[in-house]
């Protein structure tokens, strides 16, 4: 008898084919669980090799052995006439039955899934192309898109793409179909806008992303005073375009926030700033745009949240804090409605600050405003400083989820990994962020690679870090090898003393280092111990994240915290 023959006699080969099918539907329970339960990445690839090494023994065993009645008995112990190899190879036949319509099953619902994530309500707001012969324009095109994308975000049934991950495509030349298969929408609106003077000239098509088709595509010739009710105007269309897939309600409103058109182009201008955070250079344009028109509501709001977003690493926190104070009062007091003002109205009330009321205030923003990702990182560090790690994690995923291109959204889901108990997803996280060019994330990333004991990473990813100097870029290797010897560290913190330098110069390394002393010595300087926010506060939620290095079991811990104000929140909560 032939090799073949006896391998199919001896039902090798439906033994493999069983055995292929229940691997694969193995590996699929795996790559479910995995996320779902939080497990290691080394999980599915230890599964994967566990089932490899498997498949050799398998046809080994079918080729040695036989099931019989009397149980499993070696093939060449059972006489040819005994032989049950046919029943057995009719009930494996009834089983690979059995198992192709279960992984039939198990792949249809898994496309069913996949494709119900691509929701028929759903919609990515691509930043509109520059037509201008002035190509510094582009401000103007992108604030355009941008404002068309959160009047559409109001609308309720309709699922927008976070404006974030929506412009990490800006300049690309990507298929439509691919792009809404990274942001996971079936409709993507883009267009151009072409501006001459007062002149506007503005297209903008909607595109079924399945088939490439234009739903809907219109032209638009109007005056620059025209621009907010041509912003209603086209969100309109567009809801109608997609009438029978949402209930909408009532149509978005845009409303005029001002008549000055000049200082509604600066404006855009400091927008085209923070969408970058590059809230220095934003700032003076929203105060020049204020000094053109003082009831500009959402003018003051941005530049109370630029003052705020600077507090305590480039301006002082009281000074930077008290502006932001008086920016946020004048904006809820020309519009009560403006949730982002009203938030850093209580974040940067010195005089009453309450930690709790900061939280609260934050979780009502994202309640508010759901597609606002800058509200949802708030949050998540409110979440983070204070200690409750599970809900910081649960909203970072979300973050993720909602805007997947946005760096900062993987640098705090990198920090609640961390402080749940994931370091290595939380250096991949990190890297990430990395990887879109968030500052922080080269940041973080160096702090992981110093707890990793790899200070040429540690260096690397340091030297991408804007706002560090060439100086002390050269200096960073021999800080870390200073602080890795005996006593190095009262040595830097004498000179840290000496000098006054700030926390992200190098007061952040004590707590990676496990050197918890030093660390509460130098946040005592910046004002750990007192009970408002000070410049304090990065380093405190910095350190309060990496879970493990003692600096949560200190002694001192509950005295600062309490000073702090977030014992009061654990009391309150």
């Amino acid at each position: 008898m032939s090799l073949f023959n006896e391998l199919k006699r001896r039902n090798v080969f439906k033994v493999s084919i069983a055995y292929i099918i229940v691997a694969w539907l193995l590996l699929q329970v795996s790559d479910t669980l995995v996320p779902a339960l939080h497990l290691p990445d080394w999980f599915l690839s230890g599964v994967a090799f566990l089932l490899i090494l498997g498949f050799p023994v398998s046809i080994i065993f079918a080729w040695a052995f036989e099931l019989t009645p009397e149980g499993l008995k070696r093939e060449r112990e059972i006489e040819r006439a005994e032989s049950t190899t046919r029943v057995t190879g009719r009930k494996l036949e009834f089983i690979i039955t059995g198992l192709l319509v279960l992984a039939l099953a198990f792949f249809a619902y898994d496309k069913e899934a996949e494709e119900a994530q691509f929701s028929d309500r759903s919609i990515a707001v691509l930043p509109f192309v520059n037509m201008s012969a002035d190509k510094e324009q582009e401000y103007f095109a992108d604030g355009l898109s941008e404002e068309l994308l959160n009047l559409l975000a109001q609308t309720r049934g309709l699922d927008v793409t976070a404006r974030t991950s929506s412009f990490a495509f800006k300049g690309q030349n990507r298929n439509i179909s691919e792009i809404a298969e990274i942001l996971k929408v079936k409709t993507v609106l883009e267009g151009s806008v072409r501006r001459a003077d007062n002149r506007l000239r503005i297209t903008a098509k909607l595109i079924n992303a399945a088939d490439g088709y234009n739903l809907w595509s219109q032209s638009y010739d109007r005056e620059m005073a025209d621009i907010f009710e041509l912003q209603e105007d086209i969100a309109q269309e567009i809801i109608t375009a997609l009438h029978g897939q949402i209930n909408t309600g009532e149509m978005p409103v845009r409303g005029r926030p001002t008549d000055n058109m000049e200082a509604y182009n600066l404006y855009l201008q400091g927008m085209d700033r923070v969408r970058v955070d590059d809230f220095v250079a934003a700032k003076p344009l929203f105060i020049q745009a204020i000094e053109l028109a003082p009831d500009f509501a959402e003018a003051h709001e941005q530049l109370a949240i630029s003052w705020w977003s600077t507090a305590g690493g480039i301006f002082g926190m009281p000074e930077a804090m008290a502006e932001a104070n008086r920016e946020a009062t004048i904006a809820l007091e020309l519009n009560p409605n403006l949730g982002h003002a009203r938030t850093v109205f209580f974040v940067s009330d010195m005089a009453n600050y309450d930690r709790l009321l900061e939280l609260q205030s934050f979780e009502q923003l994202v309640r508010e405003q759901p597609h606002n990702s800058k509200a949802r990182t708030g949050l998540i560090y409110a979440l983070l400083i204070t200690g409750y790690f599970r809900e910081a994690l649960a909203a970072a995923e979300e973050l993720v989820e909602r805007d997947p291109l946005y760096g900062i959204a993987h640098v705090r889901l990198g920090e609640a990994l961390y402080a749940t108990g994931d370091p290595e997803a939380a250096r991949t996280e990190w890297e990430t962020a990395s990887s879109l060019n968030a500052i922080i994330g080269h940041w973080y990333s160096a702090v992981a690679a110093i707890l990793a004991d790899e200070d040429h990473k540690a260096t690397e990813y340091m030297s991408r870090v804007a706002w560090h100097s060439e100086e002390y870029i050269d200096r960073f290797p021999t800080l870390l090898e200073t602080v890795r010897s005996p006593g190095g560290g009262y040595k830097l913190l004498s000179e840290l003393k000496a000098s006054n330098r700030d926390y992200f110069d190098f007061g952040f390394l004590f707590v990676p280092l496990g050197m918890i002393d030093e660390a509460y010595e130098y946040f005592e300087l910046l004002g750990a111990f007192q009970s408002a926010q000070t410049n304090a506060e990065y380093a405190i939620e910095d350190s309060t994240i990496l879970t493990g290095s003692g600096f949560t079991t200190h002694q001192r811990y509950v005295e600062m915290a309490t000073a702090y104000g977030l014992a009061s929140v654990w009391d309150r909560r």
